[in-house]
């Protein structure tokens, strides 16, 4: 899914299951800067791991459906998006560029509009995550396969460090953190953070494509 969006928590949650095993980092496997260079070790790694399912999560890997999908073609995928407002409004936070902040989330979601329409697919929002997490995850479960356990509500309890091998960065330290904390409902709060315009320019980039997104959502 798109940077910002939830994909932390997604994997947080998914890797609390009994029969999975998560990766607490970004591997970037199949980023487009390292895919030349991990793509072939990471499938060859995760080859001796004894867990029914690897969870494992990267961003920038929404671009890469089709090369994920030729070395894992049974692998549930799920593909997280997030109410483009709050997501801008996150991503500015960190970095303070709203022009950066807009492209890239326009481009995150059209990415997600390809990958949602291929097999083995799952749309997962932010937004549903926080609001009705029991109806939510118990639909991951049943379309991965899997129980629908209790270690999943209780996930910070027993959530690894994310990102341990970054923890001098403050950002990644704020996201591991937040991964030790219990489920809350921020959704929302990016109209009040952004100005007017911001809004606008917002709505009128990525409206449509949030939309679209939308579509897919089963129920």
């Amino acid at each position: 899914g798109g940077k910002h969006s939830g994909t932390t928590l997604t994997a947080t949650v998914l890797g609390a299951n009994s029969r999975c095993s998560l990766i607490p980092m970004e591997s970037g496997a199949y980023s487009i800067r390292h895919i030349r260079n991990l793509r072939e070790v990471f499938v060859k790694q995760t080859a001796s791991v004894e867990s029914d399912f690897l969870v494992e999560k990267t961003p920038d890997h929404v671009y890469q459906i089709d090369k994920i999908q030729e070395d894992w073609p049974e692998s549930p995928i799920f593909i997280v998006t997030r109410d483009p407002v709050d997501r801008v409004a996150s991503t500015l936070r960190r970095h303070g560029n709203f022009g950066q902040s807009v492209y890239e989330c326009a481009n995150d979601m059209a990415a997600c509009i390809y990958a949602i329409r291929k097999p083995n697919t799952y749309l997962v929002t932010y937004e549903n995550m926080v609001k009705n997490f029991n109806e939510t995850v118990g639909g991951m479960c049943s379309f991965a396969g899997l129980e629908f356990e209790e270690s999943m509500i209780n996930f910070h309890e027993n959530s690894p460090t994310w990102y341990k091998h970054l923890q001098h960065d403050g950002h990644h330290k704020v996201r591991s953190r937040q991964m030790k904390m219990p489920l809350f409902d921020d959704s929302g709060w990016g109209i009040d953070y952004l100005t007017k315009d911001q809004l606008d320019q917002v709505r009128f980039d990525c409206s449509e494509k949030h939309q679209e997104l939308m579509k897919h959502l089963r129920s």
